[in-house]
């Protein structure tokens, strides 16, 4: 092992607990928005560890799903509806975190996510989130039931064999996150795609070579 790669070897632990940090942030940031108690049980984290255990196996599978899509000659579109604050965002962002963004594209065909009340309450206080609020957000809330007729037509004349509309209950998040990414991997052939093993080459080294360095006046203060 040259000292490239010890260096490489050295930053792989790193960059695994950053990406965990990275899941775990997203969790305590809703568990604020939902105003849910930072108090935590030995039940609690139990479950918290059972969750991200499936999440992260269920998120290994996913990133082979591209794969066996192209291996099928087919392309692959997910459109994403809820209630208000059913957490659409959180499931768009456990399904997309940890895919390779050059093969899968999240396309916002509307208005930013609604929100229920127990958030609009926290956007309409907090100054870094009032932006999220929209007049249409506002009104939805009070259109409430004219959306559920809406939804239960649309449900009717778009739901075709060849399209299908699958709903999961959202009462609680880290369920519907669970039960929605394997119901998606459930339903494309699990064809085994062979890859080519990847070996890191050396890297050329020149003699003749020098690496300038960088001008100060370019460095970005260290603040942190």
């Amino acid at each position: 092992m040259n000292e490239d790669d010890e260096d490489v070897a050295g930053r792989l632990p790193g960059d695994l607990v950053d990406s965990y940090h990275e899941a775990l942030e997203l969790e305590l940031d809703e568990c604020i928005l939902d105003g849910a108690s930072t108090a935590s049980t030995e039940a609690d984290r139990s479950q918290r560890r059972l969750y991200f255990n499936e999440l992260f196996g269920l998120q290994g599978e996913l990133v082979e799903l591209p794969d066996r899509v192209m291996a099928n000659g087919r392309k692959l579109v997910i459109l994403v509806e809820c209630r208000d604050a059913a957490g659409k965002g959180g499931e768009i962002k456990r399904i997309t975190q940890r895919l390779n963004s050059r093969v899968c594209r999240v396309a916002a065909l509307s208005a930013p996510n609604d929100r229920e009340h127990t958030r609009f309450l926290g956007h309409i206080r907090d100054p870094l989130k009032q932006w999220k609020l929209s007049p249409m957000d506002l009104e939805s809330r009070r259109r409430w039931e004219q959306h559920t007729t809406a939804k239960e037509i649309m449900l009717e004349r778009t739901h075709i064999a060849e399209a299908p509309w699958w709903v999961v209950p959202a009462d609680d998040k880290k369920k519907a996150r669970l039960i929605c990414i394997s119901h998606l991997l459930a339903q494309v052939p699990c064809t085994e795609v062979k890859h080519t093993d990847i070996v890191l080459p050396e890297r050329a080294r020149n003699d003749d070579y020098f690496r300038r360095p960088v001008p100060g006046e370019m460095n970005v203060p260290q603040r942190y």
